[in-house]
């Protein structure tokens, strides 16, 4: 069978993106921003650009359509995790010089997911070359900041140059199988407070991490009510931060423990927090020396879309035309797409290259063929969009 988009063209993008530093913290997307930007530019494709800083910029290429379908969107975020020393010794590549080695993809971001973008560049570019008009405009998005409070997609909810979208392909690594489900997270910082005294008392004080403790087990021991969900399980948190204490010789009167919720499709991040609520003014009421209030972070709300909405029978015959078995799946992690969906009302799914498994780690790789893999499906779904005009 043959494919509009060779694998070399692919692998030449990627590489390209993976090739740019742009490690969250510590680094920024400038260099692999400004890659997309003339990426696309030079095949004669309209480039916007919204700011979140001087140096860090969201990158939206569109390619105008013939007004028979509705818009189709395509997002990746452009910034990686970091690479510790620790890590780094453990590669048996350089993370940031792509190298492919029995037909895989070595290299920072070759999965998470510097694959999945450069896939859909190359396909949104094969499109224009090849002098098709798409039935409806084609947009790819590239996001920044995702690795960290998701400040770019924040900014892209707010820019009014997407609100004509409402259907989107999120290009996070999939193992090429079709995700409809995707889990949502939420953290918060709760903050005991006591009082201070001299160590060398016993019972000076009130003591902080004692209260912590008690709230770390009361954590564990609760359960939510929520049914699993299928291919995700259950809704659970945890604590995966704490931070109390000044010195040894001192009774400790602030301890701060942070709180990881994981959420499932029907459950909301409100319900964690309630339980929170709840469960701080039961310790409070059993011990009047436990005094607690937390501050939430960050809410990234779960989602599921229907797959028997165009956007999912659009993805499934690019399976089908790219002769890939069709596989479903869900994401234990969550995306960009918590904001698009949440705050946009976006339909989403998820198909990307590679496996979340090799992600933040070292020697993160991605198999060539599924690079090529998904930029023909996503030309598919850009050349043959059946989506409804939007009202």
């Amino acid at each position: 069978m043959t494919f509009p988009i060779k694998q070399d063209k692919v692998v030449e993008v990627v590489s390209n993106l993976v090739a740019g530093q742009s490690y969250n913290p510590g680094s920024d997307e400038y260099d692999v921003a400004t890659y997309f930007k003339s990426y696309m530019e030079e095949a004669g494709i309209s480039v916007e650009t919204v700011p979140i800083s001087e140096r860090r910029f969201n990158v939206i290429a569109r390619l105008k359509g013939q007004g028979k379908a509705a818009p189709l969107s395509f997002s990746g975020h452009m910034d990686v995790v970091p690479v510790s020393e620790t890590e780094l010794s453990k590669w048996k590549t350089d993370p940031f010089v792509p190298t492919i080695i029995d037909d895989m993809l070595y290299g920072r971001g070759s999965a998470d997911m510097k694959g999945g973008l450069g896939a859909a560049m190359a396909a949104l570019k094969a499109v224009k070359e090849n002098g098709i008009v798409p039935p409806g405009d084609v947009v790819v998005i590239g996001t920044v900041d995702e690795e960290a409070v998701m400040g770019g997609v924040k900014a892209l909810t707010t820019c009014g140059l997407l609100d004509d979208i409402k259907d989107m392909v999120i290009c996070e690594p999939s193992d090429m199988k079709l995700y409809c489900c995707c889990r949502g997270r939420t953290w918060a910082d709760i903050t005991l407070t006591g009082e201070s005294g001299h160590a060398s008392i016993e019972g000076k004080g009130n003591n902080t991490i004692n209260h912590a403790s008690t709230l770390i087990n009361a954590v564990n021991k609760h359960k939510f009510d929520f049914p699993p969900y299928e291919m995700l399980g259950n809704v659970f948190w945890q604590v995966t931060l704490i931070d109390g204490g000044l010195e040894p010789a001192v009774v400790p009167d602030t301890c701060t423990v942070t709180v990881d919720a994981r959420l499932v499709p029907g459950s909301t991040t409100n319900d964690i927090w309630n339980a929170m609520e709840a469960l701080l003014a039961k310790l409070s009421a059993e011990n009047p020396d436990f005094h607690a209030k937390f501050e939430v972070i960050e809410r990234r709300e779960a989602w599921e879309t229907d797959k028997s909405l165009p956007l999912a029978e659009m993805a499934r015959r690019g399976f089908a035309k790219t002769d890939i078995p069709l596989e479903y799946g869900a994401a234990s992690y969550t995306t960009d797409g918590a904001y698009f969906g949440s705050v946009m009302n976006m339909n989403m799914v998820i198909i990307g290259p590679g496996d979340i498994v090799n992600a933040h780690r070292d020697n993160e790789f991605t198999p060539v063929k599924q690079l090529a893999q998904a930029a023909n499906v996503y030309y598919d779904m850009m050349v043959n969009n059946t989506l409804p005009l939007n009202d």
